[in-house]
């Protein structure tokens, strides 16, 4: 936590979280469906750079290896097989194909992911295949008209390393960015692409603490006014929580 966010957030100064951490809310909800006979998918998990960024409590809480029965990582990169956070990493062809059987996943979790589909027909389909009935989708992505998407949208996907890290003042790895396409960044387009006839939908929208402020406290309080102002479908986040229907 920064020492600009501190001043907007004095409890963060506790253990390093404000109360309405994106991580922490949505792996509170995670962890309270999660059981230790699942079988778990990160889906676009990455080299779990996580395991690098967080520790203590946050990264325990983060964490599903060892709360379930597996957890397997895929990914478009081979990074993914020296992933510390997953049980076995699974390398995927760009064609959308998920190399697993039908109903075999009791969950699929997937962090800032959906904002990088750009078939979102097919690949919501692959989930819906390998996904068992009564099975969650637990992913984060952000809104289509948060400010950062927006942002996104704007420059150019070549620049996006440079101009996220100028922003957040920290390095971010290139392998950490990818071209984004926000096609399944509404609460409109989940129901499109995971109707209801198969999906229970209990998505929201939801606003953490400011982010892209450049270490500057002015800018965070322009970015918490925005949040504060504009309707919710503006929010920073989509927290997509979808149920398969038995």
């Amino acid at each position: 936590m920064t020492d600009v966010l501190s001043h907007l957030y004095p409890e963060s100064r506790i253990a390093g979280f404000p109360r309405n951490d994106h991580r922490i809310v949505f792996f509170s909800q995670v962890n309270a469906i999660v059981e230790e006979d699942m079988s778990v998918l990160d889906f676009g998990a990455g080299r779990g750079k996580w395991a690098e960024t967080e520790s203590g409590y946050k990264l325990a809480l983060t964490t599903l290896r060892g709360k379930c029965r597996e957890i397997i990582g895929s990914d478009v990169d081979d990074a993914v097989l020296d992933n510390p956070l997953v049980d076995k990493g699974v390398v995927v062809n760009a064609d959308g194909h998920l190399p697993f059987d039908d109903n075999y996943f009791d969950m699929i979790l997937s962090w800032a992911v959906f904002e990088h589909i750009d078939d979102a027909e097919s690949v919501a389909a692959e989930l819906d295949r390998i996904l068992k009935p009564g099975g969650w989708i637990c992913a984060v992505t952000p809104a289509k008209w948060s400010y950062f998407a927006i942002a996104a949208r704007l420059v150019p996907n070549r620049y996006h390393a440079k101009f996220m890290s100028a922003l957040v003042g920290s390095k971010r790895q290139e392998q950490d960015v990818f071209p984004t396409v926000y096609k399944l960044n509404t609460l409109r387009a989940i129901d499109r692409f995971f109707p209801p006839s198969r999906f229970e939908n209990f998505s929201y929208y939801h606003n953490g603490p400011p982010s892209y402020h450049g270490n500057r406290l002015i800018f965070a309080r322009l970015w918490k006014l925005w949040m504060w102002l504009l309707p919710r479908m503006f929010s920073q986040q989509m927290h997509i929580f979808l149920r398969k229907r038995d």
